[in-house]
């Protein structure tokens, strides 16, 4: 239940359609303000439903809240977390490139993702 509040939080949920002046449909989605999104105080502070119940807690009674940098999505193939690079070639064969950044990428040792 806490990821679906924080995704609420950050990402927004749609509630509704809002027409504007020109007549245009436009979907109407709430999050909080980018100001509320940006220090720990104010994300461990945030209400979480706690499940069976009809309480609502701090997440901070529930989890330790700490910032970090991550991926803005994460991409999958078959089920797996994926990467994308992309690059120009200069000077060189974009096969001999591309072969070159494959036997680096094989000879890194991944860190195992815990499911």
């Amino acid at each position: 239940m806490p990821r679906r509040a924080l995704r609420v939080a950050f990402a927004g949920v749609e509630v509704g359609d809002w027409v504007d002046p020109a007549g245009e449909s436009r979907d109407v989605a709430v999050r909080l303000r980018a100001e509320d999104r940006v220090t720990a105080s104010n994300i461990e502070h945030l209400p979480v439903a706690v499940a069976g119940t009809n309480m609502m807690v701090p997440l901070e009674q529930i989890a330790t809240v700490t910032l970090d940098k991550g991926p803005a999505r994460i991409q999958h193939l078959d089920g797996r977390r994926t990467v994308t690079v992309s690059a120009n070639v200069e000077g060189r064969a974009a096969g001999e490139v591309t072969a070159d950044a494959m036997k680096i990428a094989k000879a890194i040792e991944f860190p195992t993702v815990m499911a």
